[in-house]
């Protein structure tokens, strides 16, 4: 056993070895589609995917990196003790532990033939600054759709697949509900993006939209920035196999929806348009789907966030 661990293979002392790249990691919005690009990016038979596996986020090592470990005055003064990892080892030893533990993870995904790693991972901007100090030379792929579409996606979740079966029906989209989703893709689509770009990491944005129209040009800008090799050969069958067309399991109760684009202009009447507008003007206006917010609709959230703060004051 002693010669066994003195001879340590190069791939147990860096589980992530054979990588030509640091890991890239795709962020957005739920209902965005950061599983179709993960779909095309996984079709290269020298990535492994991964969906998910939430190690960077609050269910997994992030809370490790926490800053309440590290600051130590404001535990003296308020416990009269020392608190949390930080009494016990320093940071940048709790960061070289946590990012051996990642890699060891991570390598599960990886088969021999594989030289890149892609993870999706969730819409946190926490999980994004957890991955960053982790690994300093990962890069971060973020999805953006228009939100309006999101919003209709994410409202038939609610309704069907994602459904709590402890709760009543999820109103029609354009009740309150369809607030809450705009006050929600408003909120995390501008913070993700200011701290996606705000971190010293290769980014780079690829558009829903884009996706559907241009699908050629789009996936191979991703594979460029992702420095993947794929000649026009390997891209045409890529881009055949993960065609929306393809993809199994789709339809309204599903995972996978219609992948629509534009279905807001079809379904939804002008109070929708104004009160999702109202919540997400801002959003929308910044990433270039909507100009700035119309009177009407600033008024409305005016009107409604008032609401809200009475809501919590009671």
């Amino acid at each position: 056993m002693a010669s066994t661990a003195a001879g340590a293979s190069a791939t147990e002392e860096d589980p992530l070895a054979q990588l030509e790249a640091g890991p890239i990691f795709i962020c957005g919005h739920i209902r965005s589609g950061t599983t179709w690009v993960l779909d095309v990016l996984g079709a290269h038979p020298q990535v492994a995917n991964l969906f998910e596996s939430l190690i960077f986020t609050g269910s997994g090592l992030g809370p490790l990196l926490g800053e309440m470990h590290w600051q130590p005055e404001r535990h003296e003064e308020t416990f009269g003790r020392p608190m949390g990892l930080g009494q016990l080892v320093d940071r940048e030893k709790v960061l070289g532990d946590v990012r051996r533990l990642a890699d060891r993870w991570l390598a599960g995904a990886l088969e021999p033939q594989h030289r890149f790693l892609v993870e999706k991972t969730p819409a946190d901007t926490r999980a994004l600054s957890t991955l960053a100090q982790i690994y300093p030379d990962a890069s971060v792929i973020h999805v953006l759709r228009d939100g309006r579409d999101v919003a209709i996606s994410t409202a038939a979740a609610r309704r069907t697949w994602q459904r709590d079966e402890d709760t009543p029906d999820s109103p029609r989209s354009g009740s309150r509900g369809l607030w809450r989703i705009g006050l929600e893709w408003d909120f995390k689509v501008r913070s993700l993006r200011h701290h996606a770009l705000s971190l010293p990491l290769p980014f780079h944005e690829v558009l829903y939209e884009d996706m559907h129209a241009r699908p050629r040009e789009t996936a191979r800008a991703l594979f460029r920035f992702c420095a993947i090799p794929c000649d026009d050969p390997l891209l045409d069958e890529i881009l055949e196999r993960t065609h929306f067309s393809k993809l199994p399991e789709t339809g309204p109760q599903k995972f996978r929806r219609a992948g629509k684009v534009g279905g807001w202009r079809r379904d939804w009447s002008r109070l929708d348009l104004l009160l999702f507008t109202a919540a997400a003007g801002d959003a929308l206006e910044q990433t270039g789907y909507g100009g700035p917010m119309p009177k009407r609709a600033a008024q409305l959230r005016d009107l409604l966030m008032r609401f809200e703060r009475f809501k919590h004051w009671m």
